[in-house]
């Protein structure tokens, strides 16, 4: 196995999921971008815009566009730190929450097509291998000072879902 197979991998994987999202999305009035803030904030609700650039390995622009449009559908909502005005977090309104269902079920529905033929161990064990390699690879862009995205501190209750 080369690297370019793995990198073609983890491209097709990606761009499916990008396409899956799309077409699923459409429904709910949606862009990818939107889906990756509001499935960050179900599991870090009140989390700051720098702290979902780091979690989402969106640039702040980027961030800052996506609560701006989930903010003007009624997804979401700002507030200003007490201390330090130019931190604003981000928190899910009930519109969002009324969502979260149909949200966690196309992720769910993603994964359980992406898994089939995985067995529970396999699955572990490569999320295992996988986890550990990103952080090699953000200590690699830390030490390049690139955008340190390694130091995302929210408390995430990451869902799981069965092989």
């Amino acid at each position: 196995m080369s690297l370019f197979t793995v990198g073609k991998d983890f491209l097709g994987i990606f761009y499916n999921f990008q396409m899956f999202l799309s077409k699923h999305l459409a429904s709910l009035r949606l862009t990818n971008i939107e889906f990756s803030l509001l499935y960050m904030l179900y599991n870090a609700n009140g989390t700051s815009q720098d702290e979902l650039s780091k979690l989402t390995y969106l640039d702040k622009a980027t961030v800052s566009r996506g609560i701006k449009s989930l903010e003007e559908k009624d997804y979401v909502f700002r507030v200003k730190d007490k201390v330090d005005k130019r931190v604003k977090s981000v928190y899910l309104t009930e519109k969002a929450y009324e969502k979260r269902d149909q949200i966690d079920q196309l992720v769910g529905d993603w994964y359980s097509r992406m898994m089939e033929g995985v067995t529970e161990l396999q699955a572990a064990q490569f999320f295992d291998t996988l986890g550990t390699i990103r952080r090699n690879a953000d200590s690699i862009a830390a030490d390049l000072h690139y955008p340190v995205h390694m130091a995302a501190s929210a408390s995430m209750n990451e869902p799981t879902y069965p092989v």
